[in-house]
């Protein structure tokens, strides 16, 4: 039986765990591990990014997302089953002070229609909206994959003009494999965007579903 509960209780094979062993390690912290420099550098390559960060699990990676691309007291939109809402621990408040503004989509798939009434309007005494994520392959919603079309659509709140900045939670291998094999094309494409433009930077590294 193949148990598809979670990624977390898969467990490496005894081939894995030869290459685990026989790794070439160093300190990571002055950035001396071949290893690890490596898949970030791989990681970089085949998402067209201008750099690639190593972190030890997906809920770090998307709290790294949000500080970066937040300031305290704004709205971070998502869906409402998302894993940033649902199973991180509130940790936006306590790490960014960001508050998660949920909202429904169908089969967890956020469009810019579904968006854009949730976008606050510029006024002084309501938390300005700093961030849309999207979840993809969208755990639990069934494992649902976003096409590469909305993901490339620039987020522009109508009151103001302004881009808003958007984040692909971090991904787990699995996952974003998973994503490719459905919509049968080349990773890199699916990413393809400006890193001049702040709405256009998506961090990448999320959980199996």
């Amino acid at each position: 039986m193949i148990d598809l509960r979670s990624d977390t209780v898969t467990k490496p094979t005894a081939e894995m765990r030869v290459a685990m062993a026989a790794a070439e390690v160093g300190d990571d912290v002055y950035l001396e591990d071949p290893t690890v420099n490596h898949l970030q550098e791989r990681a970089a390559q085949i998402f067209a990014k201008e750099a690639g960060l190593f972190v030890p699990s997906g809920s770090m990676g998307n709290q790294i997302a949000i500080r970066l691309h937040t300031s305290p007291g704004q709205e971070v939109i998502t869906e409402e089953r998302g894993h940033i809402y649902s199973f991180e621990m509130a940790a936006m408040a306590v790490i960014s002070g960001v508050l998660a503004r949920p909202v429904r989509a169908e089969n967890g798939i956020l469009t810019w229609e579904g968006i854009k009434p949730h976008i606050r309007p510029k006024v002084y005494y309501r938390a300005q909206t700093g961030l849309i994520s999207l979840e993809n392959t969208h755990n639990m919603a069934g494992g649902t994959v976003y096409s590469p079309e909305p993901m490339r659509t620039r987020p522009v709140s109508p009151s103001t003009s302004t881009g808003l900045g958007s984040s692909m939670p971090p991904w787990r291998s699995g996952r974003t494999w998973r994503g490719f094999a459905v919509l049968a094309i080349p990773s890199c494409s699916a990413f393809q965007r400006d890193w001049r433009r702040p709405w256009a930077r998506c961090c990448s590294d999320q959980r199996n579903s």
